[in-house]
């Protein structure tokens, strides 16, 4: 966000700026969207979209936004009913969605005239002699109205406008009061539409809730987190590999190495779990928890190390047993772990060895 904020500051006043813009709000979507805390990010995003008046754009974003399940997930939607309302389906809707929506609409609004038409020609008729007639008010002679009423249904013509021009008049009135009537029900059946999402939304919003409410720390300190704060992070991590997506699932583990920096256990819990998708992203986890935050933790380094020789990338296993050592000189599991892979390296190239001599 402060980085948005610069950016714009600094290039906000040049037109040719905002696809730049755009870009940047993008990446950050892509980095952070997802989030459950990502509220203020969506909702810079839309306000600056805003400012331009780029209504359609900013349908796309919310199409996107409604799906994401974040702590402020109502106040979107209703923001997005707003953004509905007080715009025109035209301005805020694309070509193709506007064009099969009002389809809908207009297919309904001609089946209801056509069950109205027939309720009415199937109704009974009124009686003769039921009709009302006007009643006539006692006016003392000499002081009636001039001008002759207008017989039920005509209209008063006041600027002197000859019948074809009156009935012009009440064609285009009427053009745009079913104009309006159609537009009202496009707006509902958008609404509707995304309504039907906001429900899947909020369903995982709910699933996620306990969780979240149960984050009390998510900043980095230096002091011990509680018990409850590491099993909250644990089981909600457990949570999201089995339900969620791998993005949502990354997402939060970087949010959990923020408040967990200093515990390797979340660390390797990380590795562990990324190892299957990324061979160069387990690589990162550990470099990131070995070089800077965690240098002279064993477990951690040996884990590591294991890792690297499981992969045949035995020259880094040794190269991170021999920074363990340098930090923490004097462990017994180091000297073994490095015996081990030397034993290891020795016996593949003997078996490869033999495997040439009776073959070549």
């Amino acid at each position: 966000m402060h980085f948005i904020s610069f950016y714009k500051s600094k290039y906000g006043q040049d037109p040719a700026a905002k696809e730049d813009i755009r870009r940047v709000y993008e990446r950050a979507i892509t980095a952070g969207g997802t989030e459950f805390r990502s509220d203020k990010l969506w909702d810079s995003y839309i306000t600056w979209e805003t400012e331009d008046k780029n209504l359609r754009q900013i349908t796309l974003i919310y199409d996107r936004l409604l799906t994401v399940p974040t702590q402020l997930y109502s106040h979107h939607f209703e923001n997005f009913k707003t953004h509905v309302t007080n715009n025109h389906p035209k301005e805020f809707l694309t070509l193709d969605e506007f064009m099969k929506l009002r389809a809908e609409v207009v297919k309904e609004i001609k089946a209801e005239k056509e069950a109205t038409e027939n309720s009415v020609l199937d109704g009974e008729e009124a009686a003769p002699g039921t009709a009302e007639t006007p009643a006539v008010d006692d006016v003392p002679p000499g002081e009636e109205d001039p001008s002759p009423s207008p017989a039920p249904g005509e209209t008063v013509n006041l600027l002197g406008l000859d019948q074809n021009e009156v009935q012009a008049i009440k064609d285009v009135s009427a053009f745009y009061q079913d104009d309006e009537n159609e537009m009202q029900k496009v707006r509902e059946k958008v609404i509707e539409l995304r309504e039907k999402v906001h429900r899947l939304t909020e369903e995982e919003v709910s699933k996620r809730w306990n969780y979240e409410e149960g984050i009390r720390r998510p900043y980095f300190h230096v002091k011990p987190l509680e018990k409850s704060q590491l099993k909250n992070w644990k089981e909600y991590l457990e949570w999201e590999i089995a339900t969620g997506s791998h993005e949502r699932t990354i997402i939060l583990f970087e949010r959990c190495m923020i408040a967990c920096a200093l515990y390797e256990d979340m660390w390797v819990m990380y590795a562990k779990f990324m190892e299957p998708h990324s061979l160069e992203g387990v690589r990162n986890i550990f470099q990131r928890a070995g070089r800077i935050h965690l240098p002279t933790k064993p477990n951690l380094h040996l884990q590591w190390s294991a890792f690297e020789e499981k992969h045949g990338n035995y020259e880094a296993a040794l190269e991170i047993l021999t920074h363990l050592e340098n930090a923490v000189p004097g462990l017994t599991s180091v000297a073994v772990r490095t015996l081990g892979i030397y034993v290891s390296v020795r016996e593949k190239f003997c078996t490869a060895r033999v495997f040439w001599v009776k073959n070549f």
